[in-house]
């Protein structure tokens, strides 16, 4: 399995277009074969600061996903939130 962690900086008010932008990252990332899963956390101490969870079956996969459809839904989302570290771990 491989996993991305994806931390992210959400602008105050805009926590409901975060989980809805997330909600089409969700729908997009389902119709991608070696999509496992994806959680979204707010930290708790910092309302600002969202953790992004995304597994896949293995790394390739990941990969394999349409540079296309990411810099769209990156596009989409970058009104309301910055991508502040990303991490990668397999198993």
């Amino acid at each position: 399995m491989f996993a991305e962690h994806l931390r992210f900086r959400v602008a105050a008010g805009h926590e409901t277009d975060f989980r809805a932008h997330n909600g089409r990252w969700r729908e997009a990332l389902a119709l991608h074969d070696g999509f496992l899963s994806q959680e979204v956390w707010r930290h708790t101490e910092e309302a600002e600061s969202w953790l992004v969870v995304v597994r896949w079956r293995n790394r390739a996969a990941m990969l394999a996903f349409p540079d296309e459809v990411q810099r769209t839904l990156d596009a989409a989302g970058a009104a309301f939130s910055t991508l502040v570290h990303a991490d990668h771990y397999e198993c």
